[in-house]
């Protein structure tokens, strides 16, 4: 058991520290509102990048420089800009096997709203070095560690790609280590600007001529990198796919247009050198940003919008094909069926496929694309790269297809990307179905829907748009029909809600119609930047803290804002 500091002890038991750094009970209160469990010890293991241009620089640096921490008791790591540990030094064996039990490993991530105050995932949340004292750490698991870390910078770009990291037990007093780290870093940077081509140079200088006339999103990419304004942030502007375009449109010409299957334009500047195509500078049009109709790229995944069903329904029946990426119980299936326009369609679940029915499963799926009845393909998250190979083939081999659609499963806290050999053999686009949480308008409807000829009070339906729903349209059916069978008339009151929806919402505040206005505003921003709050933030015309105090006074849920 760890011994705890006082501050720590009166912060998870409800009450106010005194005397607490500002930083970090700042940093402690995301963690609490990102909803981190202060005593959990599981981590988020993501696949790392070692070949990424800041891996390839940054680790060899650090093995050179650990030589000088040699006999410190102390360990190094490189952390990526997400947060995700890609390297670590920790000679000493005592000090490895504590980084080993609090899960600082190589692929955990250590981003501030998964796991709480941490030098890594803190210090690029704030922007800058941060060192965490053992009993200051969020976690429990981690008050035996002193932290500190500091952002690197890319020179061209001027986002931070990741962080360097020091780790030291308890007891041991390094007021140097925040001051060797900025040099490592710094170190770091320098290389980086040193390797950074003549072209990087000039993509960065095309860009910053751009984006200073333009309000509209602005990219400006090659076949290694992209830099884009905050209209034009990740996920909604992938580099693998733009560039592919910009291949496509561009050939000899210095100006032109590629333009996506709903008709949304970006106009392509080419920067050659000699007869070389170098990069180029997109421009995207405002209808990018303020359609809502989503912008629709071959393998790109398109902003949570409410209306997905709508979007799926358009492409389908202008002949394209559509993946419906969405957490469980949200409607993706009946979805695909509704644009299809028929209930006779064939569905086959990826998740079904497994070693010792592989040959069924796939003379399954050479029959269905044979017949003229409509393919949902379900669960694509669930293949693994061999068995999406084979899909891909599958398709790219039928001869007369019918239509195809299909799903991704994706949990609230997670990202689950549909694999990318099935969407290029489809040529789909990938739309997220926003989660029920997110579309607080459609709950009385389909609560009304679901009830029948039994009228759903406004008691209840204030107290079911209250509530998460982290089983989305599937939990509300299932809700409505308890509820719907517990009421004694013809009206469902509160009383007849199941329990763990009540218990959920008793005791919150009831909002007043102009806070819950603004909620309803902040939810749908926040699902258009996917849960991104800097973005959030800047579009809401707000400051960070100022949107992190309206999240928790109006009780948004946490999936919202992940």
């Amino acid at each position: 058991m760890h011994k705890h500091d006082d501050a720590w002890e009166r912060f998870q038991t409800g009450g106010e520290p005194m005397g607490l750094d500002q930083d970090i009970l700042a940093s402690w209160r995301r963690s609490k509102l990102s909803g981190v469990n202060p005593l959990s010890v599981d981590y988020r293991r993501t696949d790392i990048d070692v070949e990424s241009r800041f891996a390839r620089i940054a680790i060899p640096l650090m093995n050179d420089m650990a030589e000088l921490l040699t006999g410190t008791e102390t360990s190094m790591a490189i952390a990526n800009g997400s947060a995700n540990l890609l390297w670590r030094w920790a000679p000493d064996s005592r000090l490895r096997s504590a980084l080993d039990d609090a899960g600082q490993v190589v692929g955990h991530s250590f981003n501030e709203e998964l796991i709480g105050t941490n030098a890594v995932g803190t210090s690029l949340e704030v922007g800058r070095t941060v060192t965490i004292k053992a009993e200051h750490h969020f976690r429990e698991c981690f008050h035996q560690l002193n932290c500190v870390a500091t952002p690197v910078i890319d020179p061209i770009t001027r986002r931070a790609l990741g962080t360097i990291n020091l780790t030291w037990p308890p007891g041991h007093t390094e007021a140097t280590f925040a001051a060797i780290v900025q040099k490592m870093a710094r170190e770091v940077q320098g290389a980086l600007k040193e390797a950074a081509s003549v072209r990087e140079r000039r993509l960065l200088q095309e860009f910053l001529e751009a984006e200073a006339k333009s309000t509209y999103p602005v990219v400006a990419l090659n076949s290694e990198l992209i830099i884009g304004n905050h209209f034009a942030a990740d996920p909604h502007f992938r580099r693998d796919v733009l560039w592919g375009r910009v291949l496509d449109g561009v050939g000899r010409r210095k100006n032109a247009e590629i333009e996506s299957p709903d008709g949304s334009t970006a106009t392509v500047r080419a920067i050659f050198d000699g007869r070389s195509l170098v990069g180029a500078v997109l421009i995207f049009d405002n209808a990018a940003t303020t359609s809502e109709s989503p912008v629709i790229t071959s393998g790109s995944f398109t902003p949570a919008r409410p209306d997905a069903a709508a979007a799926a329904d358009h492409i389908v029946r202008r002949g394209g094909r559509v993946v419906l990426r969405g957490e469980t119980g949200t409607g993706k299936r009946t979805t695909l069926a509704k644009a299809f326009g028929t209930d006779e369609v064939s569905i086959l679940d990826a998740s079904n496929l497994v070693p010792h029915n592989c040959d069924e499963w796939f003379a399954a799926l050479r029959r269905a694309l044979g017949s003229t009845t409509p393919l949902i393909l379900t669960h694509l998250n669930d293949l693994d790269p061999k068995s999406a190979r084979g899909v891909a083939s599958a398709i790219t081999a039928a001869t007369n297809p019918p239509k195809i659609a299909a799903t991704v499963v994706v949990d609230p806290d997670q990202s689950a990307d549909a694999p990318a050999p099935v969407i290029d053999a489809l040529g789909a686009t990938v739309l997220d179905v926003t989660p029920l949480r997110n579309r607080h308008d459609e709950i009385e409807p389909l609560a009304q829907l679901f009830a029948g000829e039994i009228e759903v009070c406004p008691e209840a339906v204030t107290e079911l748009q209250k509530y998460p729903w982290p089983g989305n349209i599937t939990e509300l059916r299932q809700a409505i029909g308890t509820a719907a069978a517990r009421a004694t008339g013809k009206v469902i009151q509160v009383e007849d809600l199941p329990g763990h929806i009540r218990a959920s919402v008793w005791g919150q505040r009831r909002l007043t119609l102009l806070e819950r206005a603004e909620a309803d505003v902040i939810l749908r921003v926040l699902a258009r930047c996917n849960g991104n709050k800097t973005i959030a933030a800047k579009q809401l015309g707000v400051s960070r803290p100022t949107l992190y105090a309206k999240i928790r006074a109006y009780k948004i849920p946490q999936g919202s804002v992940s």
